[in-house]
């Protein structure tokens, strides 16, 4: 008896190879997609607390326009709202911390403006939000 084995065609590979590129691409999209977090450099395990003071997950961020108009975490508001608006937020913390997105056109004395009225407020701390060249 006489086996003949028949020859490969080449387009049964021709479908095939698409197929491996399509798995390839996927794997990369998703481990770039992935998302990264900063490891720590060894193993922390935090101490119990028996405060109950709730821990600010948003920032105050104040906006501050080249025209000099304010929106507070997102929402406008006006200068001399601000302090009211503030001392109420600042209520429960120890230390007030206020982030601080400035436009570069603003003048420099309507910045000291805010600033001034955020020293009145009881911020205690402040940070000027910059993008690094």
């Amino acid at each position: 008896m006489k086996l003949e084995s028949q020859p490969r065609s080449p387009a049964n590979d021709d479908n095939l190879i698409p197929l491996i590129n399509i798995v390839f691409l996927l794997l990369i999209f998703f481990m770039l997609s992935g998302s990264f977090s900063k490891s720590t450099p060894f193993e922390i395990t935090p101490p119990h607390s028996k405060s109950e003071a709730a821990v600010h997950d948003q920032p105050i961020i104040l906006h501050v326009a080249a025209d000099g108009s304010l929106a507070l975490n997102d929402s406008p508001i006006e200068l001399s709202a601000l302090n009211t608006e503030l001392e109420a937020r600042f209520a429960n913390d120890v230390q007030p911390h206020v982030q601080l997105k400035a436009d570069m056109a603003l003048e420099a004395a309507s910045l000291l403006d805010v600033i001034d009225a955020l020293k009145a407020s009881g911020a205690k701390q402040m940070t000027l939000l910059t993008v690094v060249e």
